[in-house]
């Protein structure tokens, strides 16, 4: 599924519904702070992943 587009419609993010947690990312989303909602959702995944290995 697309997430993201540039200004230009070129796809900048996918996502991959289901129960795994899959995304992936045309650019460098450490280099603007501006948005956090990447990094709290691949923190999430991980947390939620953790609890599951236990």
């Amino acid at each position: 599924m697309v997430s993201a587009r540039d200004d230009d419609g070129v796809i900048e993010a996918i996502e991959l519904p289901g129960d795994g947690f899959v995304l992936a990312v045309q650019w460098h989303p450490e280099e603007s702070l501006d948005d956090l909602r990447l990094f709290a959702a691949i923190v999430d995944a991980a947390r939620a992943y953790a609890g599951a290995v236990r």
